[in-house]
């Protein structure tokens, strides 16, 4: 009976430790993690690390190495701020958090650092030493859309309506040429096309939606970026470039300031050159941003919807969830001068190609 007491004893003694040991409640669980809510590129190295997570963590880790190397528990915040490393280029953050129970797994996003500095031009040097320059975009809030009776507009433009964007973004400063095309892919999808100057900084043409998404892929894989589409609200930011005029130059009722900005149906059929030009001839927009009206029509990154507008969000619009086409923007030298107001919407099928239709990167 002694020899049983004391094991009866023993193991009420286990139990007992085992359940002193045990912390109450669950170990929470990270379900949405993003570096500035999600913005590709961040002009400084004080960013916000966004988060939602379950069961009351109470601090949590932050780091950019994966074994959180010499980081501290901090008291938790669904954003509290971080500080990336120095130096430009891709930056990831890993984080966990914890409560009682313990910690939660580890989660992570990444984000493009560009300390260029507002207004400022960063060049990306493409293989074969082939140059490719980015203009800093500042957020901004602007008016989208035709303003009430704009002369020679579209239903299509209606409802205007004020748009927040609150990330700065960078945009190419040209559209994209056949140069820095051939750089990443080795290809020339306008090799034995009609309607083509073969001249390495025209703009790249007969790209379609999904050859731009083959490029923007190789890009980053060759750079470490993170390249894409502009969205349609940010073309439209960045090619008013502050003007809630017709054009970014004005609203030019008689068609003649746009021959020093564009090229477009007018410009080709005097000269004889029925074809993308060469990038950058014109002037300029107010934020160095050359042909964003005319020479070839834009991908942007949104699906098309006529009537999308109506719903749109007031901040950061992403376009339609789903859709048949993409958006275009900017006219083109084969469309006429109403084509290429700052507000005009065109559209086309993903697959879709022509001689007047390229990209310009954003990132």
């Amino acid at each position: 009976m002694s020899i049983a007491r004391n094991l009866a004893t023993i193991i009420l003694s286990v139990v007992a430790l085992a359940l002193v040991g045990c912390p109450p409640g669950n170990r929470p669980a990270v379900t949405s993690f993003a570096i500035n809510d999600g913005a590709a590129a961040a002009p400084s190295a004080a960013v916000t690390l966004n988060n939602t997570c379950s069961e009351a963590p109470t601090e949590y880790m932050a780091s950019e190495s994966s074994i959180f190397a010499g980081a501290p528990w901090l008291p938790y915040s669904v954003a509290p701020s971080f500080t990336l490393s120095s130096g430009n280029g891709a930056k990831t953050v890993y984080f966990k958090v914890r409560n009682d129970a313990g910690e939660s797994s580890v989660v992570s996003d990444s984000i493009m650092l560009d300390q260029s500095g507002g207004g400022n031009e960063e060049t990306i040097i493409l293989p074969g030493n082939v140059p490719l320059a980015m203009l800093w975009i500042e957020p901004d809030t602007f008016m989208m859309g035709r303003y009430p009776g704009e002369l020679d507009s579209s239903p299509e433009e209606d409802p205007q309506h004020s748009v927040t964007l609150t990330h700065g973004f960078w945009m190419g400063k040209y559209e994209l040429t056949k140069a820095q095309w051939t750089a990443v892919m080795g290809t020339e999808p306008w090799a034995s096309e009609g309607s083509v100057l073969d001249e390495p900084d025209t703009p790249a043409v007969y790209v379609s939606w999904d050859n731009a998404q083959q490029f923007i892929t190789q890009l980053n894989s060759l750079t470490g970026r993170a390249f894409r589409l502009p969205t349609e609200a940010e073309w439209e930011c960045a090619c008013r470039a502050g003007a809630a005029t017709r054009f970014y130059w004005g609203d030019d009722p008689d068609y003649v300031e746009i021959n020093d900005y564009a090229w477009w149906n007018d410009s080709a059929e005097q000269s004889g050159e029925y074809y993308a030009n060469t990038v950058g001839q014109g002037l300029p927009n107010a934020f160095g941003l050359y042909d964003v009206s005319g020479n070839v029509w834009e991908w942007c990154k949104d699906w098309y919807d006529a009537g999308y507008y109506s719903a749109s969000p007031a901040t950061d619009p992403a376009g339609p969830a789903s859709g048949s086409t993409r958006v275009l923007r900017g006219g083109s030298w084969y469309f006429s001068s109403s084509y290429c107001r700052s507000a005009y919407r065109y559209y086309a099928e993903p697959s879709a190609t022509d001689a007047d239709t390229g990209f310009r990167l954003a990132k």
